[in-house]
Order: structure tokens, then C-alpha cells, then sequence
């Protein structure tokens, strides 16, 4: 057994070296992730960890931000915009199932996602299949998304529903 002096010297660095390690192993997936979508922009930060599916079917503009534990299903395409932030926890799918069919586990309805530029989704928000959100809006949290959002509106709520318009609208236009 070692003594308490030893063990106070050798466990913090054996708690750095793997801590290292992690990072370096997560940064390499990350890495390999990238490289595998469709496009990408510049500048962009993913919070490990997070879920992709189909990244070749994905589309992301620069200076995206995208938050822990986002899962995206992309088997029907997902394009989002610059300077877009994606909160922790939230899904987003252009992907869904065919209830209409008996064997609904074996059938799948694909739909675009569009996300547009310098759109603001809140944590644990649900992006459904075929939506298109506009330009300068913001999504809140624990929201669910299931219509298209139009530019710089303000919704929340499940399913979403529209509240206001930002009044950066109001100065873009002059």
C-alpha cells in the first residue's frame, strides 16, 4: 500500500494524464466528425458531447455554436446559417416516421430543416422535420418547433407559438 504522502503526489497526475488523454480522444472525434459533413464554415465551436447522424447530410454556416448534448438526425438534410447558437439538450430532425403505414418502424418521411443566420434556440428545444426558421429568431427553451418560424419572431412553447417580433426588425429596416 502507498503511503499518504505518495499517493497525494501521484494521483493528481495521474488524474491530469488522463484528463489529457480524454481531451485529446475527444478533440480527434470531434475532428473526424468535421470532416465527414457536408459543409462547414469557419469558427464554428461544438460542446462534446453531442450525436450526428448522416453528417453528409448536414450543412453548417461560421461561428456556429452548438451546445452539449445535441442530437441532430439528418437522413433528410439540415442546413444552418451563420452565427447560429444551438442550447444543450436539443434535437433537431429532418427525419420521421410514416404512423399511416402498419410497419411504421420500417418507414421514414424526410424533410429539410432549414435554420437561417443569427438564430437563437434555447436548451432543450425540439426541431421537427420540414421546418424553416427565419432569420434573427429565437427559439425558447423547452420549446417545440413544429411550423415554420418567421424572421425575427420571438416563440416558445409546445408546440411553439409565436409571441413577438425583436425589435431589431424595426432597425434593420431603416
Amino acid at each position: 500500500m502507498l503511503s499518504k504522502r505518495i499517493r497525494e503526489f501521484i494521483i493528481p497526475i495521474r488524474v491530469k494524464f488522463f484528463r489529457k488523454i480524454n481531451d485529446y480522444l475527444l478533440e480527434s472525434q470531434k475532428y473526424t466528425l468535421i470532416q465527414q459533413l457536408k459543409s462547414h464554415g469557419e469558427g464554428c465551436k461544438f460542446y462534446w458531447p453531442f450525436y450526428i447522424s448522416s453528417p453528409g447530410n448536414l450543412e453548417i454556416g461560421s461561428l456556429v455554436t452548438i451546445g452539449t448534448y445535441v442530437h441532430m438526425w439528418c437522413h433528410g438534410e439540415i442546413k444552418i446559417g451563420d452565427r447560429v447558437m444551438i442550447g444543450s439538450h436539443t434535437a433537431i430532425t429532418s427525419v420521421t416516421h410514416d404512423y399511416e403505414q402498419q410497419d411504421m418502424h420500417h418507414t421514414s418521411i424526410k424533410k429539410r430543416v432549414v435554420i437561417e443566420e443569427d438564430v437563437w434556440i434555447g436548451t432543450h428545444s425540439v426541431i421537427l422535420p420540414g421546418v424553416t426558421i427565419g432569420r434573427g429568431s429565437v427559439i425558447g427553451a423547452n420549446s417545440v418547433v413544429t411550423k415554420d418560424v418567421e424572421p425575427y419572431s420571438i416563440v416558445f412553447g409546445s408546440p411553439a407559438k409565436h409571441y413577438k417580433y425583436r425589435n431589431i426588425q424595426k432597425q434593420i429596416e431603416q
